[in-house]
């Protein structure tokens, strides 16, 4: 009797659907790599709340600046530059998206990032647009277009912006309103118009590229939910975020405004000032394949020198930017905080290597010098990068323990 009923139960049991979590055991919390001002550790996302982050077993720090999901791209092969997103479009408040434009009208216009998911944004918040990369601001009082020649030279046009079409760039110049090709259009810089400040929120980084403010609303079932600061709400897949960076009060983001100067190499042809919120070459500030929102792009040796109001810790990462992966040789470069003349804290970093985690404790308000300097005769290849530099202040140290 064993032997006829043994198979018909083998058979029931293999039609029997998988347990579900819910009838099982719970899905496990995403891991994550978490940042404080203190350096890094592991640790895993239980859920959203009003102060950020509720982490699974452990509260979260007071001073947490980072969390960073695993999966996100190795180092290239080859750098960004030799293998651009067709499009790049940055938006005000130090907002950059790789993507391709699907269309608008006057008001708004639509954008499909490299995963597949579309974006809507009000074009008063569009400041550049470009085929292949940003091309560097140059000085205008009016709308500037570089449209492709008939006979492959730049046609650069001066006027306004009229809208945002399935077709192509609806543009106003003297000859009047013509909407330009998508194929035809090369690069466009926008007059900027005053946007609201946003404060507070979050970086988010994508995992194929990108970077935009917002406010986590919620996550439910692997989705964020965001509201953006053009007045949009925004869903995103959890799985497409490489990090979430902490910004606003009590923190202070020191590569979210102008430093009080900085100085690069003199170059006779190229220009190598440090670049705020790009790379010293004008692309995203990239390291070991890790994409990072804010920061300051140099080229050794190069200075920035930031305000700081009281005591408290500096906290930043460094590195030597992707940009640099196809050079003939790699450079290695030396990172120092400065206090006046005292050194407060230092690194060094290669092509390759992965971002370096530094820290410097600061006695009290005034300026930090931050200097990149090459550690080889021939600076060829010492792009330098300050990524996402923050200053914490000393009661949320203590907060923080």
């Amino acid at each position: 009797m064993f032997q006829v009923l043994l198979p018909a139960v083998l058979a029931l049991l293999a039609q029997r659907p998988a347990a579900s979590p819910a009838e099982g055991h719970p899905p496990a919390s995403p891991a994550l790599l978490l940042l404080t001002s203190m350096g890094e550790q592991d640790a895993r996302l239980a859920g959203w709340g009003p102060a950020g982050p509720v982490l699974d077993g452990m509260a979260t720090p007071a001073d947490w600046l980072e969390i960073r999901f695993p999966g996100a791209p190795a180092v290239p092969a080859v750098p960004a530059a030799a293998a651009p997103a067709a499009w790049e479009v940055e938006l005000a408040h130090g907002v950059c998206l790789p993507g391709t434009p699907i269309g608008g009208d006057e008001r708004h216009a639509f954008w499909r990032l490299p995963s597949g998911l579309e974006l809507r944004f009000d074009s008063l918040w569009l400041r550049r647009l470009g085929a292949g990369g940003l091309r560097r601001p140059a000085p205008a009082d009016q709308d500037l277009l570089w449209l492709r020649g008939p006979e492959g030279g730049v046609d650069r046009r001066s006027g306004w912006m009229v809208g945002w079409r399935d077709t192509g760039l609806d543009f106003e110049d003297q000859s009047g309103a013509h909407v330009h090709p998508w194929g035809r259009v090369l690069a466009l810089q926008l007059v900027q118009e005053e946007v609201p400040e946003w404060d507070g929120g979050v970086w988010i980084v994508l995992q194929q590229g990108g970077h935009l403010l917002a406010r986590v609303e919620s996550l439910e079932s692997g989705q964020l939910r965001l509201a953006v600061p053009w007045g949009d709400a925004w869903t995103v897949p959890l799985a497409q975020v490489a990090a979430l960076r902490r910004r606003g009060a009590p923190l202070e983001a020191l590569a979210e405004r102008a430093p009080l100067r900085s100085r690069g190499p003199d170059g006779p042809v190229l220009d190598w000032s440090p670049r705020l919120g790009r790379s010293v070459e004008g692309r995203a500030l990239r390291v070991a394949g890790m994409e990072f929102a804010t920061g300051f792009g140099t080229h050794a040796p190069a200075e920035v020198v930031v305000a700081v109001p009281g005591p408290g810790r500096f906290a930043a990462r460094v590195g030597v930017d992707d940009e640099t992966l196809a050079f003939r040789s790699r450079a290695v470069v030396r990172f120092r905080v400065l206090w006046g003349d005292e050194e407060l804290a230092q690194a060094q970093a290669a092509a390759g290597q992965a971002p370096q985690f530094l820290r410097a404790e600061v006695p009290g308000a005034g300026e930090l010098r931050l200097l990149c300097e090459p550690l080889e005769e021939v600076a060829a290849g010492a792009h330098g990068d300050w990524l996402d530099p923050v200053f914490v202040p000393a009661s949320l140290v203590q907060a923080s323990g």
